[in-house]
This record gives structure tokens, sequence and C-alpha cells, in this order.
């Protein structure tokens, strides 16, 4: 491909070779990371940019690849696309990890909800609230069905119960309510075998699920201590450690970011009006205020330092960046 390209520049005399494509899945990563070893520079055409071109040009959702290379060099000819690059090794494993937290973590809640369904069938009327507490899942570890545990004295159903525990001091007032529940409890009895098997089986996911999180966040956490900003974004209401380095995965290094606008525009917080006629709509819940005038805004105090100032000290190119805000917004266009 690249030969055919360089002797189709040769013979149009242009001074160099760019590749556009459009960035689908993880192919464009292997693209990109393959022209950058060769010294060929790349642009990306966002995918909704693609989709909707296709629809104003061809009035059609037909797609195929032909028509697709052709659409994504009449939008890169008309500058419709990004500065998107592959991150550095730190930045791109962090989002990367990021990625795979969040499928880790629908998982796991996944396996919650299968486990209160087929807990629902076969015990209806458990009393614990935290199912996953300690001493619940030692009950459900084993045979949760109630006719069972009824025909248990309290004594037996505490010693089997810790054999199955994992932790000090055991709750004899969970144990009591979930024995007294199992009394008059009004499951499926036999019906629900089924469910037992899964129930066990859910249980280990989520097991396994909350296994793999935690070293996940480790790994996190250590690349959050390399990328310079640990300790300062906990500086911010309310955030961990982990929920930093998340965000920080997700929107890449802040100094990549022209100003503070752009960022605030990753996170969907930019608020815009949105008229047609005597309606008018903002994208967020809180009404706009009227825009200041120059003597007032002269006038007024300046204010205390916010959480992305402190993202952003004074110096940096991202706190000076160019004050409407348009600056940065291709750059930015590609991490959303």
């Amino acid at each position: 491909m690249l030969e055919r390209a360089e002797r189709a520049r040769t013979k149009a005399h242009l001074d160099r070779t760019i590749v556009a494509f459009e960035p689908t899945s993880h192919y464009w990563m292997l693209l990109a990371n393959g022209l950058e070893k060769r010294g060929v520079d790349y642009l990306l055409v966002h995918p909704i940019s693609v989709w909707r071109g296709r629809e104003i040009r061809e009035y059609s959702y037909a797609k195929d690849d032909f028509k697709d290379a052709s659409l994504i060099a009449e939008l890169t000819a008309q500058l419709h696309f990004t500065q998107a690059r592959l991150r550095s090794p730190l930045w791109q494993t962090m989002r990367s990890l990021a990625y795979e937290r969040f499928d880790l973590v629908e998982l796991r809640s996944r396996a919650r909800q299968e486990m209160g369904s087929h807990l629902d069938v076969i015990f209806p009327n458990y009393p614990v609230f935290n199912r996953l507490s300690l001493a619940s899942r030692a009950v459900l570890s084993g045979d949760p069905d109630p006719a069972r545990i009824a025909a248990l004295s309290f004594d037996d159903f505490v010693a089997e119960t810790r054999r199955a525990y994992d932790g000090g001091r055991l709750s004899h007032s969970t144990l009591r309510r979930i024995h007294e529940a199992a009394q008059r409890s009004w499951g499926l009895g036999g019906r629900a075998a089924g469910s037992k098997i899964r129930l066990a089986l859910a249980l280990k996911r989520q097991r396994l699920m909350a296994a793999q999180i935690e070293d996940l966040d480790r790994h996190l956490l250590e690349l959050y201590d390399g990328t310079g900003y640990a300790g300062i974004a906990e500086t911010m209401p309310a955030m961990t450690p982990i929920t930093a380095a998340m965000l920080l995965a997700l929107s890449g290094d802040p100094a990549e970011f022209d100003s503070g606008r752009c960022l605030s525009k990753l996170a969907g917080s930019n608020a815009r009006e949105n008229e047609s006629g005597s309606a008018r709509r903002h994208r967020l819940p809180t009404h706009l205020p009227k825009p200041p005038s120059p003597r007032d805004t002269a006038a007024r105090p300046r204010s205390a330092p916010t959480a992305s100032d402190r993202l952003l000290p004074r110096g940096n190119p991202l706190s000076q960046g160019d004050p409407s805000g348009r600056a940065g917004h291709a750059s930015f266009d590609a991490e959303v």
C-alpha cells in the first residue's frame, strides 16, 4: 500500500505521503504503530464524520470499503480530521486497563444480579440485605435450601457456617435471623435444584471478578504514581486515588489539551444553548447566566482556585490556552 502511495506521490510531485483512516476497533492502533515505525504521518477521521458523511453524500446507509476510502479522503481534504495519536506506553497501558476494569465491574454486577434472582427462587424471604457479607457468603456457599436449614438446630447451623466462614467474629444475630426465616420460607424446594447450582456458579464468578478488579486496581495505581499527577487529583472533593487514576486513564495526559475548556468538553460538562423559535434548552439542567460585561468582569474579585486549576498549575500551557476554548477542540474530539 505504501509503495503504491509513494509512486502516486512522486507522479503528482507532492511533498509527502499522509495516510488517513478511520479508527475502528483495535486495528487502527496496529496500523498507526506500523506507520510511525516507517516515519509516515497519518490522520484519523472520526467514525461519526464518516457515518454522517456517507448519509449526506449517498443519501443511503449503503456501506462498502471503496466508498468509505473515497469519503475518508474527501473528509481529510476538507480538514475534518482529529489530532489523535497513539499514546505513550504509560498512558496507553492505563487506558487499556481502564477499559478492562469497566468490563470486570459490569460482569461483577451481573453476577450479583444473578445471585439475587436465584436466591429469590430458593429462599424468597432471605433476611440479610447485604448478601455478600462474610456471614451471608458462608451460608450461600453451602446449600441455602431453607428446608434443610430449618431441619438443623441453631447450634448445628452455626457450626456448619463457621467451617465456611473467612472472617474473625461470626455474627450469631445474622445467623439466627436466617435460621428463623427458614422456618417459614416458601421457596420452590426440590424444583429449585437448578437455581442452587446456578447460584453457586454466580457466587464463584462474583468472587473471581472481585479478585481481578483488586489486582487491576493495584496495576492502575502503580501507573498512576508514574503520571506525575498523583496526589494532585485527590485534592478534588470525594476523589479517591483509583477514581483519579480512572479519570486520567480515560482522558489522557491533561498537558495534551490546549485549555481547560477542552477538558470540560471531554467530560461533557460544557453547557450549550439549543434554541429553536421560542423554545430554549440547555444541555445541562442549570440555567446559563447572562454573560457579564467587561466592566463587571474587571471589577469582580479573583475567584478561589478550582480543582481544574490545581490539576493545571500556573505556568502550565494548559492553563494559558486560547480563551475562546476553540483551540484544541480537534485534539479533544479524537478522545470522544
